[in-house]
Order: C-alpha cells, then sequence, then structure tokens
C-alpha cells in the first residue's frame, strides 16, 4: 500500500511522529481508501480539549462496514489511552454510522468524538463530496450546513459554524432528582472522601443504571475537592459521575464540569460534550437562559457552548458547539 502523509498546523506534527508504530498497525487493517486524521476538539484559550483519532471508511472503494476492520481498530485504540478512536462507517442500507472506542472499549455517547466526526465530514473534501453524494449533507439558510449520521444510540445532526467551529444537535436525557437515601451513595464519604456533603446542593439521575449521576455542587472550591476513590466507586456502582458547579467569578462562563468514569476506564475525562448536553438543561432553567457556557476543569481544560433548541419547556433537544482542529493525517491509496 502506498501512503500519503498530510501534516497540518505545524504545532501538532511531533505528536504524529510518535505514533508511526500505531499508524503501520492502523494501515494493517484499513482497506484502501480509508483516512485517518488526528483532531483535536473543545481546545482554545490555551485548553487542550481532546484528542481523537477519526478514521474515516466512508468512500466509494469501501461501500460496507467490515465487522474484523472495527473489532481491529477497537483493540488499538487500548495502545493509544489518551486517545478516542472515532470511526466513520457505512451501515445497513448504507446509512452513513459513527462508533467510539477508547482503551479498547466502545463508548455510547461521545460528544468531543462527533464533533471530530463533524470536521472530518464537513471539512475534508473528500467526506464532504461521499455524504453529499448520498443527500446527507444539507444546507442551512444557505451558509450553515448540517451532516446527518447515526451513533451508537441515537441520530445526530452534525454542523459547521465556521472554519473550526463545530456543533451537533442531540437530545439529553431527562433530569430526576434523587432520594435523600440513593444519594447517600455520594454523602457518605467512601467514593467522595475529600468532599464536605454539605457542599452538595442537588443529587440526579439521567438515563440508567450505566448511565449518569449529576452532582450539583455549592461553588468552584467544592467542585475541586471532588477526587473520587475510583477502586470505591466502580464496587458501588455503573454510573459515570458528572460534577458541575456555578461559574461564579468566571465572567466568560456560566458553570463548570468535571467528569469521571473510572467503571469505563476513564477515570477522569478532558473533555466531554455528552456531559456538558446533560447538565445544561439545568444550568439554563437556573440560570433562565437558552445559551449557557461551560468550563471543564481537568488537567487539559475545555471550552462548550450548549444551547436549548425550542421553548423554554422543551429542554430535550441541546446543541453542543465547540472547536474542532486537525493536526495530522493520512490516507491508504
Amino acid at each position: 500500500m502506498l501512503i500519503t502523509k498530510t501534516k497540518v498546523d505545524g504545532d501538532g506534527i511531533h505528536a504524529f511522529d510518535q505514533r508511526e508504530v500505531i499508524n503501520a498497525r492502523l494501515l494493517a487493517c484499513l482497506p484502501a481508501g480509508a483516512s485517518c486524521f488526528t483532531v483535536f476538539t473543545f481546545c482554545d484559550l490555551g485548553r487542550g480539549g481532546n484528542g481523537h483519532r477519526v478514521i474515516n471508511l466512508l468512500n466509494d472503494c469501501y461501500r460496507a462496514a467490515d465487522p474484523c476492520a472495527l473489532q481491529n481498530i477497537k483493540a488499538l485504540s487500548a495502545l493509544e489511552p489518551s486517545m478516542v478512536y472515532v470511526v466513520l462507517y457505512a451501515g445497513v442500507e448504507n446509512a452513513s454510522c459513527v462508533v467510539y472506542y477508547q482503551k479498547g472499549r466502545a463508548i455510547k455517547r461521545c460528544g468531543s468524538g462527533t464533533l471530530a466526526a463533524a470536521k472530518i465530514l464537513l471539512n475534508t473534501s473528500a467526506a464532504k463530496a461521499y455524504m453529499s453524494l448520498r443527500h446527507h449533507v444539507s444546507e442551512i439558510n444557505g451558509v450553515n450546513e448540517s451532516v446527518h449520521i447515526q451513533g451508537p444510540v441515537e441520530a445526530l445532526s452534525l454542523q459547521q459554524k465556521s472554519a473550526d467551529i463545530f456543533a451537533y444537535t442531540s437530545d439529553c436525557l431527562p433530569l430526576r432528582r434523587v432520594t435523600k437515601a440513593a444519594a447517600s451513595l455520594w454523602r457518605h464519604g467512601s467514593i467522595l472522601p475529600a468532599l464536605n456533603p454539605q457542599a452538595i446542593v442537588g443529587c440526579y439521575n439521567a438515563g440508567g443504571p450505566k448511565d449518569y449521576c449529576v452532582l450539583v455542587l455549592r461553588d468552584e472550591k467544592a467542585l475541586k475537592r471532588v477526587q473520587p476513590n475510583f477502586n470505591v466507586m466502580g464496587r458501588l456502582t455503573r454510573r459515570a459521575l458528572i460534577a458541575t458547579a456555578p461559574a461564579s467569578g468566571h465572567q466568560t462562563f456560566d458553570y463548570l464540569l468535571r467528569y469521571f468514569a473510572p467503571q469505563y476506564g476513564n477515570n477522569e475525562d478532558a473533555a466531554t460534550g455528552s456531559a456538558h448536553l446533560q447538565v445544561a438543561q439545568y444550568w439554563q432553567q437556573r440560570f433562565g437562559k437558552a445559551t449557557v457556557r461551560g468550563l471543564q476543569c481537568s488537567a487539559e481544560g475545555g471550552r462548550f457552548v450548549v444551547s436549548r433548541l425550542g421553548g423554554v419547556a422543551s429542554a430535550k433537544k441541546q446543541q453542543v458547539m465547540g472547536t474542532a482542529d486537525i493536526t495530522a493525517g493520512f490516507c491508504v491509496l
């Protein structure tokens, strides 16, 4: 096979060089016409965001998903734990689909990966031509474009807002305030030993037992004290933890957030679009705003804008917006 390498934005070239071994393994399981890009999302103003390998199998040389190729890519994601692997492929009846892998595991929802997929589908010529040919791309007001794609658990609409700003639209899960007894799981100290229980303003569940718990905290100081005992958390619950607090003192943000999912191999995530999608409805109602701005307080950091689509009474459909930048890539000829 012949390889064509494209290196964009000099600051990211060194990362590409460090991954040559993984690139070689990817080439062994990718068909002709496939491409792979390194994309970072939700990163600006010194915030690193989340890193992704976006593997595009949508092209005229490869019309249907090869289960073996998908399994091989999933296995390779375990060798690069800091990256989310995003795979674009043709599904049943040639539907355009996306799946996400990290640390050798499949992920149901991945907002940062969805934004990375938008960057490739709407900002690279080959992918855009493929989607347009199959009528999966539509114009909005003659300016923005929208891509429709099937995710692991839901249909997604992806949009390009400007050269480096992208968005996706999805339904958030309803927040259900939990009983005092259920909230005691997080208050009694075995999972969150450094957090004062009095700092917990509210406790909510979103989705099923393998989805999310949302802890609303009093302030940023309390949020910084959230240091879960990951072993205990993994034994006591299958829910990922979203901890959030008002962004008092931050002029450009409405709320702050941290995300923990040790049960799924991710102790603390860098920039989690799906988590912001869930908590935005709370902050929109609390502040009386249709659009809220969030800051993820991880070591890398991430910047988010989340807008409610529709009236105040209908908070289900949300649009998550952020940056997406390609730093490296290659294609198989």
